[in-house]
């Protein structure tokens, strides 16, 4: 089966004529079980004054969702955004190699992590051009891989942070 935080995808979105009703509600059903599980688990983190790190799609529906809303007005707590060409997330089109934009977001109780992802893709500012692939034709799923500089931001904020927090 697919991963439960699929069914807030804007492509699963556009594809659920394609899908019968009875699975798309189920699948629904078990996406809102997984991610309400997950906002338990980062209150728990909260309250052992413990750090989470929650990324989905800028575009999906979860953002929508209780949960989530609530713990965005959760003082402590940063919601940011970021493409994921900053972390030079790559794919392939007819044209070749080119950059994944995937505007992502960010939610987390830790303020140097946020502070790192929180960021805009290079093209805005004008400072360097590279050209974006769009995920269409199976692309979006090599992009569920976290790219190894990100990867790599994310355990350097970690360290960051707790060793603000004298750990």
């Amino acid at each position: 089966g697919s991963p439960p935080c699929e069914a807030f995808s804007n492509l699963q979105n556009l594809n659920k004529g394609k899908v019968d009703p009875a699975v798309r509600q189920k699948r629904l059903k078990q996406a809102r079980k997984h991610l309400n599980t997950s906002v338990m688990f980062y209150k728990r983190q909260m309250e052992r004054n413990k750090y989470f790190l929650h990324e989905h799609p800028q575009s999906a529906s979860s953002w929508y969702e209780e949960g989530i809303k609530e713990l965005q007005e959760t003082e402590g707590v940063y919601c940011v955004e970021g493409p994921m060409c900053r972390w030079h997330m790559k794919s392939e089109d007819a044209q070749g190699e080119g950059y994944v934009r995937k505007q992502t977001k960010w939610l987390t109780n830790s303020k140097v992590l946020a502070d790192i992802l929180d960021g805009e893709c290079s093209n805005k500012k004008g400072n360097t051009w590279h050209r974006h692939v769009q995920l269409i034709n199976g692309r979006a799923s090599e992009a569920k891989v976290y790219p190894p500089m990100l990867v790599k931001a994310i355990l350097k904020g970690i360290r960051k942070q707790l060793e603000e927090d004298g750990e």
